[in-house]
């Protein structure tokens, strides 16, 4: 099983016990509240060399990511969707991008 993806840099993990996921007060947890997946599949999408530039809109509710916005090809559109999918806590991804 993969590792969840982390939004917390290796060499910033360490005042937090040296964990790569943070947990704050009052329960809440990475993959548990959408602007987290929201932020987590941004950088997702971000880290892609081929996407890197996109312009693609990410939204999330419920743990429903939606994406929208222009994208070079339909290999990019697949890329990013796939991307999503890999994130901790997204449960489905509705794909609004059009190949421009």
């Amino acid at each position: 099983m993969a590792r969840p993806l982390s939004l917390v840099p290796r060499s910033l993990a360490a005042p937090f016990g040296g964990r790569s996921e943070l947990r704050a007060a009052g329960g809440f947890a990475p993959g548990t509240d959408d602007a987290f997946v929201n932020t987590a599949v941004k950088v997702a999408i971000l880290q892609h060399p081929g996407l890197r530039h996109a312009g693609i809109h990410v939204s999330t509710s419920r743990g429903i990511v939606q994406l929208s916005g222009f994208v070079a090809s339909r290999k990019s559109m697949a890329a990013a969707v796939a991307i999503a999918r890999g994130v901790n806590g997204v449960s489905s991804v509705r794909n609004d991008m059009l190949p421009g």
